[in-house]
């Protein structure tokens, strides 16, 4: 299934490079969500997926499993998705250009000799959002836990 969502990805991103609208294309996937509308798309998803209306723990027979699995796999392969799509066009941009008729291989040589720090700083960046969403993802579910708590109140992971 992600393969089949890069492929089709991939088209967009190759039309829109044709048809000259490839920075346009690219402010649409720029920002990735926050990790508060992360996790709450993933709750969101994950209620769905398994039919649920709540994640009250006295209802589902596995709470534990439940937040691991929001957290862990839906979550994180939001992210993924987000990632992909802001990353690769930024680097499309850097090594391509935003202009079909300028694009050669020899651009696209020299973008990656000449822009090597700049590739290398991205990716960088990319690698660190992704540990820091890690750590964001936790300390939210904690930080709910912990309210829901205090107030008594067992209803939403």
């Amino acid at each position: 299934m992600r393969r089949e969502k890069q492929l089709t990805f991939l088209e967009r991103v190759l039309q829109a490079f044709h048809e000259g609208r490839i920075a346009e294309f690219t402010r649409e996937f720029a920002n990735i969500p926050g990790p508060l509308v992360l996790a709450e798309m993933a709750r969101a998803f994950y209620c769905e997926l398994n039919g649920l209306t709540s994640l009250d723990p006295f209802i589902l027979p596995a709470p534990g499993d439940a937040v691991r699995e929001i957290s862990r796999r839906v979550e994180w392969e939001l992210f993924k998705d987000f990632q992909l799509k802001a990353r690769s066009l930024q680097l499309v941009e850097m090594i391509v250009g935003r202009d079909p008729k300028k694009a050669s291989i020899d651009k696209v040589i020299s973008s990656i000799v000449e822009g090597y720090q700049d590739i290398d700083a991205l990716l960088l960046s990319a690698s660190q959002q992704r540990k820091a969403r890690a750590g964001a993802s936790f300390e939210i579910r904690d930080s709910r836990s912990k309210r829901w708590a205090e107030r008594g109140i067992c209803g939403v992971f």
